[in-house]
């Protein structure tokens, strides 16, 4: 009977020990040989001396008992060990994230102290190439200005693109798309007709009122227009339309450009990518601001393009009920669109 007690015992043990286990295979082979030792105990006891099938099975259940601490012992200790290495995990980027908006900072102050002198440089090239008739000057002065252009260009750049990472959804506003398509193409008329380029807006009859930041979806337009004026030869079309579909509303632009091939798809949005690295038009950052704009705003970008047939980039966002705001009785903007002129 103590034997059998004895044998019970160290098995509940056992038990407890296998489930607190997170290695099956020694486990497993704990098992094995607690069986074992358990067959021998009981023939032990059965068929030779009943005195030492007591001995053995205090023996086993000292064993397990001894193993059951261990093993909980390791457990605790590795929980606790688990919950440093998060703690630290977290820290880490806590700091690395701080670290980054502090970079950003630092960033966006030089760019925007930058822009200050740049223009002043433009406005003294300007006058210095007005009152000069020395052809050499007026190349050196020429040279001059597109370098100072370029770099308040990356400037710009890198200030819309830190100003969209820190778009806040609690500040946005009711937004026509509309309106926001037709400033964009007004402001892009000019840079298309000096290049013989057409730019049509084809409408839908809706304001398409979504909710966020005017500006920067004003900028994400623009953006993609400049890529179309850039990449487009003369004579040829740029399309701006909108359209609601069901819940969302789309705004797309459509040109005949050079297109792009499809190797370089995924990393069209990538900050700093750029699909021809030795032309000096920019350092890659259009594309990526468009897509942290649209992302911001809970949207969706859209490429559709192939090489020497044009490109299609789409950007859907949801549409919001309509505000209510006051009637608009001013004059059509295609009227002012259709009066501007390219400068000589």
């Amino acid at each position: 009977m103590l034997a059998d007690f004895g044998i019970l015992a160290g098995l509940a043990l056992f038990s407890v020990i296998a489930g607190q286990s997170k290695m099956r295979f020694r486990a497993l082979a704990w098992l094995i040989g607690f069986w074992l030792l358990a067959a021998f105990v009981v023939i032990t006891a059965r068929r030779w001396t009943p005195m030492v099938a007591p001995v053995v099975g205090l023996a086993l259940a000292y064993i397990c008992v001894m193993r059951w601490r261990m093993a909980t012992r390791n457990a605790r200790r590795e929980r606790v060990l688990s919950c440093d290495v998060a703690s630290t995990a977290q820290l880490a980027a806590q700091n690395a994230k701080a670290n980054c908006a502090r970079d950003n900072e630092v960033m966006l102050q030089m760019m925007h102290d930058l822009r200050s002198p740049l223009s002043t440089i433009l406005v003294m090239v300007d006058k210095q190439t007005a009152e000069s008739n020395d052809p050499k000057q007026e190349a050196f002065a020429e040279s001059v200005r597109e370098l100072v252009q370029y770099s308040l260009t990356v400037a710009q750049d890198f200030m819309h693109l830190s100003r969209a990472e820190r778009l806040d959804k609690a500040n946005f506003l009711p937004v026509s798309l509309l309106d926001v398509g037709q400033e964009a193409a007004d402001q892009a008329m000019l840079l298309a007709e000096r290049k013989g380029i057409d730019v049509e807006v084809r409408e839908c009859g809706e304001k398409l009122w979504v909710s966020g930041d005017y500006c920067m979806l004003q900028r994400a337009v623009m953006n993609l227009l400049d890529n179309a004026i850039k990449y487009s030869k003369a004579d040829t079309r740029i399309t701006l339309c909108l359209k609601r579909q069901g819940d969302m509303a789309r705004i797309s632009v459509i040109d005949e450009g050079i297109g792009i091939a499809e190797s370089v798809m995924p990393q069209l949005c990538q900050a700093f990518f750029q699909v021809n690295p030795g032309a000096r038009d920019g350092v890659g950052v259009g594309l990526a601001l468009v897509a942290t704009v649209v992302d911001a705003h809970g949207g969706k970008l859209a490429v559709d393009s192939r090489l020497n047939e044009g490109s299609e980039f789409s950007l859907t966002f949801p549409v919001m009920a309509v505000p209510c705001v006051e009637t608009d009785h001013r004059e059509p903007r295609s009227a002012f669109r259709s009066g501007l002129k390219a400068a000589s």
